[in-house]
């Protein structure tokens, strides 16, 4: 892992990249660990953020995606940064953002898909894989 050169103008890929390597670390973490939990996955953030040399307050939300968005919303000055969010959460969804008027990606509603009803994207219960694999939005 290593340290972004310069976080204040952080680039789309280099964004997706640390999000990748952030949720591979975490998802080592909880199975090595044998627990998961919010909490845990919170204290897993701030561990991989330190491992790169940065405190989890200098990125929004500790999360990559998150920091990217924030910048791009100042660059384009809108007012809502998850519209910039550069992966999908919402694949699949009928709603698509703020369908629950939280975050994408700590959407709570149940949504049907196909056969069988899931929760749709969440980054505090659903499996960090998963997260980890997120599409990019096209």
């Amino acid at each position: 892992m290593e340290k972004p050169k310069i976080i204040e103008n952080l680039t789309k890929e280099e964004a997706i990249r640390l999000h990748r390597e952030m949720w591979d670390f975490i998802d080592k973490r909880t199975k090595e660990l044998e627990c998961d939990s919010r909490e845990l996955r919170s204290d897993l953030k701030k561990e991989f953020l330190n491992g790169i040399g940065l405190e989890v307050y200098e990125i929004k939300n500790g999360c990559f995606l998150c920091e990217y968005s924030e910048q791009q919303s100042k660059k384009y000055l809108e007012t809502s940064c998850c519209k910039f969010c550069p992966l999908d959460w919402c694949d699949g969804c009928d709603r698509k953002l703020f369908c629950n008027k939280s975050f994408a990606c700590e959407c709570n509603d149940f949504c049907a898909l196909g056969d069988k009803g899931t929760y749709k994207m969440n980054w505090q219960r659903s499996d960090c894989k998963t997260i980890r694999d997120l599409k990019e939005k096209d």
